[in-house]
């Protein structure tokens, strides 16, 4: 009696496991079909397929059980896969491939599978269960993700994104091309150590100001960047700043157009408008700018400047008896004098005709009056073989709190005609 007990209990066991079984698999999420191993009379065959995998195909369980999974195969289905698909299920390896498949309505997708064989008692192939996945929207992203990528790769403009950490995750052949640095060089690391914000003097500029911008806002900027080379590249920087779904910040991502050629012929102009064309210095104009900020940083810093007019003397008899091209010439040779005097600190500066103003910044009277009368004895010895020796005359002033630009031009202008009156090759102090 405890016999048949226990194998009533079996038997009620084994019913309750298949039945647990046959529910695990029809409410399985993942897509299942079970064939037979009849490799003839058209098969193998469907003998079952779960929920997942009808909705997936578009067909019936009625409508597939019975069937070769050809059923599903279509113009684009890879044939050399089916062929190796075959092979493997011949000789039992377990398979894992993707390619077309069709749903009913014709409509193609992507199917994902993983198929291993069932052997019987006897260790013969009797069955092959396959568990399949449509990969559609997956490959569909991967593919734009792959066309953005290439756009991204093969666009001109120098292309760099950064991750959450400000760290450089890509590159593009642009950003290649344009610093000589490869990717290997920048990936993992921040782009500070290259870029200089906006001029060689001023600090990199942190990257990490982007984390208080909101989601995917774009904003642009002007950086430099150091070139391996060590030359400069000036670019306009496109920004934006990419965040996930939850809001955290995913990855900076910024586009920068080179303008160095641009800049270099606005440059250029801004040269040509500031510059006298015969002598290579500041023009009236830009000597005008350069007097106004001396006069507002000495204001500001409780500071001083002085100024040097100096005039060539008897210019017009020069110009009268030995020709415009000779009093040209005399002019560059005075200039290029004037300028080596001047040092770089300070300006010098094509007043009008023979007369020139020099800058002194923070320079007090004493030092001012003494690099006249150097500058004098300078050009008191440039004798030149047509016309013999020359001379300047200099009026020389130290800016005064109390006074205006204008004041201090008409100042120092006015000890420039008594050093003239007095006989010229003389420097005056204005008073």
């Amino acid at each position: 009696m405890q016999d048949a007990n226990n194998v009533a209990k079996s038997l009620k066991d084994e019913k309750h496991l298949q039945h647990l079984l046959l529910t695990a698999f029809q409410q399985s999420i993942s897509s299942i079909v079970i064939t037979d191993a009849d490799f003839n009379n058209g098969g193998p065959h469907i003998i079952l397929c779960n929920a997942e995998f009808s909705r997936m195909t578009g067909y019936d369980a009625s409508e597939l059980i019975g069937q070769n999974p050809r059923i599903l195969q279509g113009p684009e289905t890879d044939r050399a896969l089916i062929d190796k698909l075959k092979n493997c299920l011949i000789s039992g390896d377990f398979f894992h491939g993707q390619t077309i498949n069709y749903q009913k309505d014709g409509t193609p997708y992507v199917v994902e599978w993983n198929i291993s064989a069932i052997y019987d008692d006897d260790g013969k192939i009797c069955n092959y269960v396959s568990v399949q996945s449509n990969r559609s929207a997956q490959v569909k992203a991967e593919q734009e993700r792959d066309i953005l990528a290439k756009a991204l790769h093969d666009n001109s403009d120098c292309v760099v994104v950064t991750d959450e950490l400000g760290l450089v995750v890509f590159v593009n052949k642009g950003f290649e091309e344009l610093t000589g640095y490869s990717s290997s060089d920048v990936v993992g690391k921040p782009p500070d150590f290259l870029m200089l914000s906006n001029s060689e003097q001023q600090p990199p500029q942190k990257l990490e100001a982007l984390e208080s911008k909101p989601i995917s806002i774009d904003y642009r900027n002007y950086v430099v960047l150091r070139k391996r080379d060590g030359s400069l590249a000036y670019m306009t920087n496109n920004v934006t700043s990419v965040k996930s779904d939850n809001g955290q910040s995913a990855c900076n991502v910024f586009i920068g157009n080179d303008i160095t050629s641009q800049r270099r012929q606005q440059k250029n102009l801004e040269h040509l408008a500031q510059t006298d064309q015969l002598t290579g210095l500041l023009n009236r104009h830009a000597g005008e700018v350069v007097i106004k900020n001396a006069f507002n940083l000495s204001s500001s810093n409780n500071s001083t400047f002085s100024i040097i007019i100096a005039d060539l003397d008897y210019f017009k008899k020069i110009n009268d008896r030995f020709g415009h091209a000779v009093g040209d010439l005399t002019l560059t040779r005075v200039a290029f004098l004037l300028k080596d005097a001047v040092g770089n600190r300070n300006f010098c500066i094509r007043w009008g005709g023979e007369e020139f103003l020099i800058v002194l910044m923070h320079d007090l009277l004493p030092e001012a009056k003494k690099l006249a009368e150097r500058i004098r004895l300078k050009v008191e010895n440039l004798e030149d073989e047509l016309i013999g020796r020359i001379s300047m005359s200099f009026g020389v002033g130290q800016w005064l709190s109390t006074e205006s630009t204008r004041d201090l031009i008409n100042r120092v202008d006015r000890a420039l005609y008594e050093a003239k009156g007095a006989g010229r090759n003389r420097v005056v102090i204005a008073h």
